[in-house]
Parts: structure tokens; C-alpha cells; sequence
């Protein structure tokens, strides 16, 4: 979440720690409400507060993982 105040997010987090998964968000600005109920936040700033380089980000963030995430899957599955 940009923002880091998308109400239904906030709302799948508080059921998720109820059922006590841990919980990494990845957000920009100031983290907002997201920031404060999650213990892993990952906060990505822009300097003049524009949404885009803080989505674009994200978008890096996410191809690195599932990048990382498809190289593990490929090596179980060749073992």
C-alpha cells in the first residue's frame, strides 16, 4: 500500500494476527496506519511525495521476490 491507510487492508492484517501470521508490508510515504500494526514494515519514501517512484518500487520489490521465489521452486523441483 502506498498509502499505508487502505482500509481493507487494514482490515485482512488484524484478522491475519489474530491468527498469528506474521505480517511485512511494503509501503510508502510515512507508512500510515499499516506501518503501525505491522512488525515488519518496509518503507519506501519520495522526496517530493509522489506516488509514482514509490509504486515503481514496489514493482522492482515484487519482481526481485518473485524472481528469488521462482529460482528456489525450479531448484527443489531439480533436486
Amino acid at each position: 500500500s502506498s498509502s499505508g491507510n487502505s482500509a481493507n487492508l487494514i482490515n485482512l492484517i488484524n484478522e491475519c494476527k489474530e491468527t498469528g501470521i506474521e505480517i511485512y508490508s511494503l509501503l510508502g510515504f510515512d507508512g500510515g496506519e499499516i506501518k503501525n500494526i505491522t512488525k515488519y514494515p518496509i518503507l519506501a519514501k519520495s522526496k517530493n511525495d509522489y506516488y509514482g517512484p514509490i509504486e515503481d518500487l514496489h514493482m522492482m520489490i515484487f519482481h526481485l521476490f518473485s524472481h528469488l521465489i521462482k529460482n528456489d521452486v525450479e531448484e527443489i523441483n531439480y533436486q
